[in-house]
């Protein structure tokens, strides 16, 4: 009898310790839905046999191929840090980052639609190192109750994209002229 009084308290002991030692990601189950298409920069036509490669951290995790609509569609956890490669050949790759470490507090999915990602034509001349880099960064913020892409770190970014732009117009303009002529 004094035997299975000390037990019972052990065992509720034992049952509240485990309970505690369960991870906390376990508790959030809402997930983040990202949608959008793939994009010709030039003719600004959807894209068809795009490549879309999710990685979680360097892990590769999935991927996908748009079909004649561009469209692509992907889901991702909490608590996780994302990366999505769009790539096809004879473009030039690009990556946008999802940081889903911070999230909504109840467990409603967020969908973000119209993500698109305009890839053009890769020209051997031109500089595109910087591209190697996520041309987005997504991280959830609190106050709207989504998530939006860091604006600072995307407004570098387009300007090296934008004088990119006008170097490659440059040069089809001169490879036109010289056609024609």
């Amino acid at each position: 009898p004094a035997k299975a009084k000390l037990i019972a308290p052990l065992r509720c002991c034992l049952f509240f310790f485990l309970l505690s030692c369960l991870p906390a990601s376990a508790q959030s189950t809402w997930h983040l839905i990202i949608e959008g298409k793939d994009m010709d920069d030039l003719s600004d036509k959807p894209l068809e046999n795009v490549t879309i490669s999710l990685y979680k951290g360097e892990t590769f995790l999935s991927k996908s191929t748009t079909n004649a609509s561009g469209k692509y569609a992907f889901t991702m956890d909490p608590k996780q840090d994302y990366f999505m490669t769009f790539s096809k050949d004879g473009f030039t790759q690009k990556t946008l980052e999802f940081n889903t470490m911070e999230g909504p507090a109840d467990e409603v999915d967020i969908r973000l639609v119209g993500v698109n990602v305009y890839l053009f034509k890769f020209d051997p001349d031109l500089d595109v190192s910087f591209l190697k880099n996520p041309v987005g960064k997504f991280t959830y913020d609190p106050s709207a109750k989504t998530f939006n892409y860091d604006k600072t770190y995307t407004s570098s970014i387009k300007s090296k994209v934008e004088t990119l732009q006008k170097a490659l117009d440059v040069k089809r303009k001169k490879v036109e002229a010289e056609r024609v002529s």
